[in-house]
């Protein structure tokens, strides 16, 4: 029964009965008046019985999939009741934060939790922000066994968290100087410098390409083994997303930080899958060489933890310095002017590395973000950086 036709039948018996109540004075009719009290008192136990049914229950939210933003993703709530008591069909469903910006939420499955059984209801969302989100409230509702009467209840819940990863969004890439890869073999996959001299051998690993297995090793030694190539001086990208107050505000419908997130999470995966590493000074902590698509999920990860910050991007640039490898390549994606940012530059230039400076178009009408103009980029590539727009990303 919907809403409405639940609201219409109750406002129709409280009516009809209050109505019986007053003919049966009017005509001093005891049936007239066992009638309408009958009515009550079936309204009243209607009313008990809703809110018994949402009394006595316990809930356990399992553990959220890592998802991607935009993507489909189920949630599942375990139900048990504490009560040895019957009881109707009842629907549970989340109090999801504004900030997940959730769509296309389905209805949970509806269920009625007996003593001593776990169930369990499930429903689906689409997260449209990246993020780590908690929430710890569940909606519970239940109603009489006629249906004509429905009772809310709001229980707490200990939170599992969403890990929304930031989709990539795509732009013209410009690939790190020499890369450290030999023979011109940049566009092979995950190839770790393919075409220069080998330096070791090591255990196969998911992402490794087949055509770098040392078969008479792997023959002898019983397990699947590759040959690992020494990568080259400059086969790295260092990667900085502004992370300032700023960029919460909006950008034709996004999060400019969201944005940010999204374009840098393209760069990580177009160049973890031809062989360089990428680093994020500050956000990770990668002290040995692994997969690239274990890394890419690692990197993915570390930007949907990223959130403001009154720290400008220039001074934490200039505070990782020395955790930058001499001659890398640092990407800045930047969604506004920061007067600490051409100094860092100055000092990355020093170590001999190349600065690319991606900035998002100044569109936005939010007056927290004071956006990148022409003059600011101008002084970004005074100071050596090689300063460009990003392309614009449509409205959702």
């Amino acid at each position: 029964m919907t809403s409405e036709l639940r609201n219409v039948s109750n406002i129709a018996l409280t009516t009809s009965a209050l109505f019986l109540i007053v003919v049966a004075i009017a005509l001093n009719s005891p049936v007239l008046f066992s009638m309408s009290s009958a009515m009550l008192g079936l309204l009243g136990v209607a009313h008990v019985q809703a809110r018994l049914s949402t009394l006595g229950l316990r809930f356990r939210r399992r553990p959220m999939p890592t998802v991607r933003q935009g993507e489909s993703v189920q949630v599942e709530i375990e139900v048990w009741s504490d009560r040895n008591m019957r009881r109707p069909l009842v629907m549970v469903q989340d109090r999801l934060p504004e900030a997940l910006r959730a769509t296309n939420v389905s209805p949970s499955v509806p269920v009625a939790p007996a003593p001593g059984e776990r169930c369990v209801t499930s429903y689906r969302l689409r997260p449209m922000r990246r993020g780590v989100f908690r929430w710890s409230t569940v909606e519970v509702t239940g109603s009489d066994p006629l249906g004509l009467i429905r009772a809310t209840k709001l229980v707490r819940v200990d939170p599992e968290p969403l890990t929304v990863l930031p989709a990539p969004i795509p732009f013209p890439l410009r690939l790190p100087r020499s890369a450290g890869w030999g023979g011109g073999e940049a566009d092979h996959g995950p190839s770790r410098g393919s075409g220069v001299d080998p330096r070791g051998i090591r255990d196969y690993q998911s992402g490794d390409s087949l055509r770098h297995v040392h078969w008479r090793s792997s023959a002898r030694s019983g397990r699947l083994l590759v040959k690992e190539f020494e990568v080259g001086l400059y086969a790295d990208a260092t990667v900085f997303v502004q992370n300032s107050l700023g960029t919460a505000a909006s950008v034709r419908g996004h999060v400019a930080l969201d944005l940010l997130c999204g374009f840098a999470a393209y760069l990580a995966e177009s160049f973890l899958g031809q062989g360089l590493e990428v680093h994020l000074p500050g956000l990770d902590a990668q002290a040995k060489r692994t997969p690239p698509q274990m890394r890419l999920m690692e990197v993915l990860r570390e930007l949907a933890a990223v959130q403001p910050s009154p720290e400008p991007l220039g001074t934490r640039v200039a505070a990782q310095i020395g955790s930058i490898r001499p001659g890398s390549s640092v990407y800045l994606f930047l969604a506004e002017a920061d007067d600490t940012l051409p100094h860092a530059v100055r000092l990355l230039r020093s170590r001999g590395c190349s600065i690319y400076a991606l900035a998002l178009p100044p569109a936005s009408a939010d007056p927290r973000l004071g956006g990148c103009d022409t003059e600011f980029l101008a002084h970004l590539r005074q100071a050596g950086a090689d300063a460009s727009y990003l392309p614009e990303v449509p409205e959702p």
